[in-house]
């Protein structure tokens, strides 16, 4: 008979005794919940669940594997690394935990040890193909090249320039498909000094995925650097609709535009490269600060804010979810995460993130006022009225809810 950990509401969790069949379904059911909760970036929840596994099937492989997928999302790599090894422990062929592992050495700068780790994915994956074959032919080749591109990544970044090539080029080798091997191969062929042999493999990965800005410039750096400015600029100019906050495309872009004479054009875009590559140093800076220091969650709210500053609202949600992870209670980080979902256009995320905060902090003037501002994008006139009017009930000298009920149709 196995037992599992039932958990109902706010009330705690307790022990209950389930026949075999249903007691794996459920663990099963409780791992699939996990894996949803953590794709929305409730970290605090998804580990709950996990350890809620572990606590009646200390020996899941899954339930370990996964809880180092949260914990190194939330850029705690010592936990996520003791995860990863426990599943290896109890399943030494398990996918993608030696890459995993790579991955944490990589963050933690240790790329000889990252390499070594990648090498040990490749060999289980080589294991895995032999025992079943051509059934296995597609994920090994994407597994293959996954691998090989991050061992060229760390390479690079040992300055083991011909060591880097040739992984990308193996990864290439692997699965023809994989834009940012060509698109890696292409930057190491220019950075060693080979801008022609480079320009091929660039127009092949953004032929692979025309709307990534990162190809479109560096496709287009190539050709300002061939002296083809004419030719560089439409992709860097792309580049930067797709990624605002990139400096260098920006700085790209205007030595271009003033080599093609307009002048006023490019110096504006030289001054907003240097503009943005010093909030990008400050970001970087801050980047390193909370995986340095994962526990601090004022360190991830610095990053979170950072990133919004920059215009990087995708970015932005994963370090303040660590935050919420970190500080529960916060309810300034819960505002910032909602107010996140409703620029990204998630209007019912941003309600339900909203209506949550205000049934535990119905004072919190605000939440009351956010909720008014999608309430008004939704065109529920009324609803966003009654809310600013709590959001002035309990803050009367909120600085907009007053002059935003004015402005609402009719007013």
């Amino acid at each position: 008979m196995l037992w599992i950990v039932v958990c109902i509401g706010l009330f705690g969790c307790q022990a209950t005794e389930q026949e075999p069949a249903a007691a794996d379904s459920q663990l099963v059911d409780l791992l699939d919940d996990a894996r949803l909760v953590l794709a929305d970036g409730h970290f605090a929840l998804a580990l709950a669940l996990t350890d809620s596994v572990l606590v009646t099937q200390p020996a899941s492989a899954d339930a370990y594997f996964l809880r180092g997928q949260i914990m190194l999302q939330r850029r705690d790599t010592d936990a996520a690394e003791a995860a990863y090894a426990k599943t290896l422990e109890l399943q030494p062929d398990y996918p993608s935990a030696w890459f995993n592992l790579g991955n944490i050495a990589f963050l933690r700068r240790q790329y000889s040890e990252a390499i070594s780790r990648y090498d040990k994915e490749m060999t289980a994956t080589e294991a895995q193909y032999e025992k079943y074959g051509t059934s296995y032919a597609v994920r090994y080749g994407e597994t293959m090249s996954r691998l090989a591109l991050q061992k060229g990544r760390a390479q690079r970044q040992l300055a083991e320039d011909d060591l880097a090539i040739a992984a990308f080029e193996q990864a290439i080798a692997y699965d023809s498909l994989n834009a940012d091997a060509y698109a890696d191969l292409s930057q190491s062929l220019k950075d060693t000094g080979q801008p022609e042999a480079a320009v091929p493999h660039a127009t092949r990965a953004l032929d692979l995925v025309p709307v990534d800005p990162d190809y479109n410039y560096i496709l287009g750096a190539l050709k300002h650097t061939l002296g083809a400015p004419k030719e560089a600029v439409p992709l860097l100019q792309r580049s930067i609709q797709l990624k605002p906050w990139l400096a260098s495309a920006r700085y790209s872009l205007g030595l271009a535009l003033v080599e093609l004479g307009e002048e006023d054009a490019g110096k504006l875009q030289l001054q907003l490269a240097d503009t943005l590559q010093v909030l990008n140093d400050r970001i970087e800076k801050a980047r390193f600060e909370s995986q340095t220091y994962p526990d601090q969650h004022e360190r991830w709210i610095n990053l979170g804010r950072l990133l919004i500053q920059a215009g990087r609202v995708e970015d932005a949600v994963q370090p303040l979810s660590v935050a919420e992870a970190l500080q529960p209670d916060d309810l300034t980080i819960k505002n910032d995460l909602a107010n996140l979902a409703l620029v990204r256009g998630d209007t019912l995320g941003a309600t339900r993130k909203l209506e949550a905060i205000l049934a535990t902090a119905p004072d919190f003037a605000d939440g009351w006022y956010n909720l008014g501002v999608v309430y008004a994008m939704q065109g529920a006139y009324g609803k966003a009225q009654e809310a600013w009017e709590q959001t002035l009930r309990h803050n009367p000298d909120h600085p907009e809810a007053r002059q935003s009920i004015d402005r609402l149709p009719g007013s």
